[in-house]
């Protein structure tokens, strides 16, 4: 109650389901996520390349909102790697950033972003809650289904008439034909529920501030055309040299 941490996570641990997914939703519900660092590719290099994340989390509370910032390699830098490695400096613009906590600052505006994950969440078992509902109902569906089958069963022990028989069996093949049908219902409405759901507890968010940035590169198609062009007279000269060396 009341612990301290902080843990480096590649991105894939942010996605995905099954134990990851598990783990993802603890530690929102049984601690304070409240700040991710997410770090370039390369700053692990040359031991590894994915991206990674720092994450910061109290334990005792839940997880109402989590801070994002986005750490950005120097100006000049392509890639840390092993003689070009992260340094210690560039750490201090998200100390400066870690007291004021905000994102409308013109230093802040294009890394920091904050996610009210407590009410993604919210709204997704809201939405998951209406196929839940359903495949709750077709389970009681097949339960009187079920018990409608075994009373058919009872009355053809008893009625032994052939027309009784016919009627009696024409009855209960319909019902296991409905209950094949609820079943198949009940699976994709429990399926498509947890879909939702478990969703929410995806934390691999985006900069959303990067979709503006990426609209700023987008080229004309004169630039397009050339940008092509030059890739066409690039490869026109590699194959004249590969013809030339099979000569």
């Amino acid at each position: 109650q009341g612990g301290r941490a902080g843990i480096v996570l590649p991105d894939g641990s942010l996605t995905g389901d099954g134990v990851k997914q598990r783990v993802r939703q603890k530690l929102l519900e049984e601690c304070n996520l409240h700040t991710i660092i997410r770090l370039p590719n390369s700053v692990f290099q040359p031991y590894a390349t994915v991206a990674t994340n720092l994450l910061f989390f109290e334990k005792g509370k839940p997880t109402k909102d989590i801070w994002y910032y986005e750490h950005r390699m120097p100006e000049d830098y392509k890639a840390y790697n092993k003689t070009r490695p992260i340094r210690l400096e560039e750490f201090d613009p998200i100390k400066k950033w870690w007291t004021v906590r905000q994102a409308h600052r013109p230093e802040f505006e294009k890394v920091a972003w904050k996610v009210n994950i407590a009410e993604i969440i919210k709204i997704a078992k809201q939405n998951a809650t209406v196929y839940w509902k359903r495949a709750e109902e077709g389970e009681q569906k097949v339960s009187q289904f079920k018990k409608e089958i075994d009373t058919i069963n009872n009355k053809l022990k008893e009625n032994k008439k052939p027309d009784a028989q016919r009627t009696l069996e024409n009855n209960k093949s319909n019902l296991i034909l409905q209950i094949s049908e609820q079943e198949q219902i009940i699976k994709t409405s429990k399926q498509t529920g947890d879909t939702i759901y478990y969703a929410a507890f995806e934390l691999d968010i985006k900069n959303p501030t990067k979709k503006e940035e990426d609209k700023n590169q987008e080229h004309s198609s004169k630039e397009l055309m050339q940008v092509l062009a030059k890739s066409m007279e690039h490869s026109n000269k590699l194959l004249e040299q590969l013809k030339e060396a099979v000569k």
